[in-house]
């Protein structure tokens, strides 16, 4: 009997215990639970987050209350009974709980629904992983050139504010028409760009409809290059990172001599007069000639351009704009007829610069990996470049190191790299394209004397590479750094051929 009433008044305990989590009441003497809500949801929005719920007939709820809590720090909401949704609106970063529950007039209250969200911010992953719709512009005098991205249809619009000189306050809708059917775009009204070029752009994610994001204004000096022009620049002028205003304004004048992605670069300097292609390529007559006749059925190009659509873009909008005069030698990059502008074209190599090479014929060379093989090393100051530096072949990938003892400290202003003139059939495929320039007079201590540590050199036959130093340099000791390369796409064997090697 003892046990019995023992058990009884356990399960009383733990009914009271029950009702007390539940902020059980009593009201005429019954025990009532205010009525909870139902099919609660959460949904996302632009710094915003919107719940919904179903209410519970229960004519005894006085309010509904929304309790959000973001890293430990709480504040209650509070709403009429008959609400069925609520929107939290300017919200910052963060993972917010949110809880949904009804309150009577004694404020006590039903058992709450809670959900979590995080709310479309400028920080969020999902928002910047949208299209930023224009990838790439540039302020070219009072035009604006726009390089889309591809198209993206969690884009729903995309509108351009702008002020044409005129004054008068315009706008480019930006849709999948405009995006996919031009991907270079070239603005035909002139622009007030003391006035701001505002992009806005509203998104659409699923379950959460259209995202008003934050608008962008389009600088006017944003200068951004492509990593190719940053080592043609650093190669020419040995700058690097950001380059000033001052220095962007005062070029007029770009070469263009080896492979590259685009042309698009040109773009960013207001002042352009000239852009040379091939300039700097020096090719014996015979060579280059022969070359150019025999190779335009086959449509080939002495140096490679990546995107020739953007680079052809670029060169049109400059000629247009700028009026830039496009001096083009031989067939580098893209081939003369195909221009859909004038420009100053020539069929013959420019002429080499007229320097004063020093005497080799003290010169000793040396390489300690091709001791046993007698490559010849001795050709490489032959003043012949009909005659060639070639080691043996080698199974995998080699840099060979090549010391020159000049047996005197003599000024010099830089080195010409020659490829070997008369090549075998394949031999193309081996002639260098990189060179490490190095200078010491003591043999032990060895420094760059160049602006960049791999030179590209032009591997046309018999071209001739001059590579100019920082600064005029008293020096005894070079050292050269030469890789190898495969002698077929099959990469079985590496090899490495080279006609000569000046100072001056």
């Amino acid at each position: 009997m003892m046990k019995k009433r023992y058990l009884w008044m356990l399960l009383v305990c733990l009914f009271a215990a029950g009702c007390n989590d539940l902020e059980d009441y009593f009201e005429d003497g019954v025990s009532r639970h205010l009525g909870t809500q139902f099919n609660v949801a959460l949904r996302v929005g632009w710094k915003s987050l919107t719940m919904s719920w179903t209410n519970t007939a229960d004519p005894v709820i006085n309010q509904i209350r929304i309790t959000t809590t973001l890293n430990g720090e709480s504040k209650d909401t509070l709403l009429a009974k008959d609400a069925t949704e609520c929107t939290l609106r300017d919200l910052v970063d963060g993972n917010y709980e949110l809880t949904v529950c009804a309150l009577d007039a004694n404020g006590n209250a039903s058992m709450g629904t809670t959900l979590y969200g995080r709310p479309y911010t400028e920080t969020h992953e999902i928002i910047n992983s949208l299209s930023r719709v224009i990838s790439k512009h540039y302020f070219v005098k009072d035009r604006l050139v726009l390089f889309f991205s591809p198209f993206d249809p969690q884009i729903a619009r995309a509108r351009l504010n702008y002020t044409t000189t005129g004054g008068m306050e315009k706008t480019l809708d930006i849709d999948s028409v405009l995006q996919v059917d031009h991907k270079y775009y070239l603005l035909e009204d002139e622009i007030d760009t003391d006035e701001p070029v505002v992009l806005s752009r509203v998104g659409e994610i699923e379950d959460s409809g259209e995202l008003p994001l934050t608008p962008d204004t389009l600088a006017l000096h944003d200068n951004v290059f492509t990593t190719d022009f940053r080592n043609i620049v650093q190669a020419r002028y040995g700058l690097t990172d950001v380059y000033p205003q001052e220095f962007i304004d005062t070029v007029t004048v770009l070469y263009y001599d080896h492979d590259v992605s685009s042309f698009e670069d040109i773009l960013n300097f207001p002042n352009l007069k000239t852009v040379v292609l091939g300039g700097n390529r020096y090719t014996p007559d015979d060579f280059y000639i022969n070359w150019y006749l025999s190779e335009p059925s086959y449509g080939y190009t002495a140096t490679l351009l990546d995107d020739a659509e953007r680079s052809m873009f670029a060169l049109q909008t400059a000629h247009d704009v700028l009026g830039i005069d496009i001096v083009h030698y031989f067939a580098h990059y893209y081939r003369t007829n195909t221009a859909r502008w004038e420009e100053t074209a020539l069929a013959t190599p420019p002429a080499a610069p007229q320097v004063t090479f020093k005497d080799p014929s003290e010169w000793q060379w040396s390489c300690a990996s091709i001791e046993e093989y007698d490559s010849h090393l001795e050709r490489l100051s032959d003043q012949n470049a009909g005659s060639a530096w070639r080691p043996e072949y080698g199974t995998s990938a080699s840099t060979y190191e090549i010391i020159l003892d000049t047996r005197s400290s003599e000024v010099v202003n830089g080195v010409c790299v020659t490829q070997v003139h008369d090549i075998m059939l394949y031999d193309y495929t081996i002639m260098p394209t990189t060179i490490q320039v190095q200078a010491s007079n003591d043999r032990s201590t060895w420094e760059n004397i160049t602006y960049v540590e791999d030179n590209e050199l032009g591997n046309m036959a018999g071209e001739q590479n001059f590579l100019y130093f920082t600064e005029p340099r008293a020096v005894r000791y070079f050292r050269f750094r030469i890789n190898t390369l495969p002698t077929s796409s099959s990469g079985n064997n590496y090899g490495v051929i080279l006609g000569e090697i000046s100072l001056f």
